[in-house]
């Protein structure tokens, strides 16, 4: 055999562990980084369309003539019921601060496109 080839040979048998373990451990970051990028995005995703389904939920109990004489905490109860319901339906788990919160903000939003509130400016979209 030639020397150099032999070299080569021996140097390929002695890296190749090396570089294969490395390949491994950089493809494993990646998968690890790309996995908690889609977490965030379904969460995100998720939030709106929860923020979707509250928004629904209000304008339908505020617009149903059965919820019409109840008032703001029975139907902020029913709405709460009811985006409970949707959520398990997705399978989406959502703790009764954020359900709340969501329910709060989908009420505020709808008065101010109802007129009944101004806009606060937070809520104000950048232009």
């Amino acid at each position: 055999m030639n020397p150099t080839s032999d070299i080569l040979s021996t140097l390929l048998q002695a890296l190749l562990p090396l570089l294969l373990t490395a390949l491994v451990g950089i493809g494993s970051y990646y998968l690890h980084q790309f996995n908690a990028y889609m977490s965030t995005k379904a969460g995100a995703d998720h939030w709106n369309f929860l923020k979707s389904l509250a928004a629904t939920v209000v304008a339908a109990l505020e617009q149903s003539p059965a919820y019409r004489d109840w008032d703001g905490s029975k139907k902020k109860e029913a709405a709460m019921m009811q985006l409970i319901q949707l959520a398990a339906k997705y399978g989406i788990t959502i703790g009764s601060e954020q359900l709340s919160n969501l329910i709060e903000e989908a009420v505020q939003l709808m008065k101010v496109d109802l007129g009944d509130i101004a806009p606060s400016p937070l809520s104000i979209p950048a232009q």
